[in-house]
């Protein structure tokens, strides 16, 4: 008998809600709730942020990014950030100098140990 993997999904997550509950019902145990910190529980160490491209960079933006990651690393000892679709066309689309998202994918990872996974 194989345990289910027990995880905690932001309820305003809906894309990822509904491919977890409708596809991998055999493989994780899903509960929604509105959460303060993360997008996606795995347990009482390990929280994930997930971003799609236009999101990231316009959190970058708009200030909330390193709040948001710095929340995450002070409630969990292993953080994870998975990037979706940050792509050439979220470079051009944006105006955003594409060194600075480098850049700041460097201080998260380096500076503050958060594993990122694109």
């Amino acid at each position: 008998m194989s345990k289910k993997l027990k995880i905690i999904i932001d309820n305003r997550e809906s894309k990822l809600i509904e491919l977890l509950k409708s596809d991998k019902e055999e493989i994780f145990e899903v509960n929604i709730e509105q959460l303060d910190v993360a997008d996606i529980v795995v347990s009482k160490d390990v929280a994930i942020e997930r971003k799609e491209g236009g999101d990231y960079v316009g959190s970058i933006i708009d200030n909330r990014l390193f709040e948001q990651l710095l929340r995450l690393k002070e409630t969990y000892s292993n953080p994870i950030l998975i990037l979706e679709g940050l792509n050439d066309d979220i470079f051009e689309n944006t105006g955003m100098n594409i060194k600075s998202i480098y850049g700041s994918l460097a201080f998260i990872a380096y500076k503050w140990g958060i594993s990122i996974s694109h």
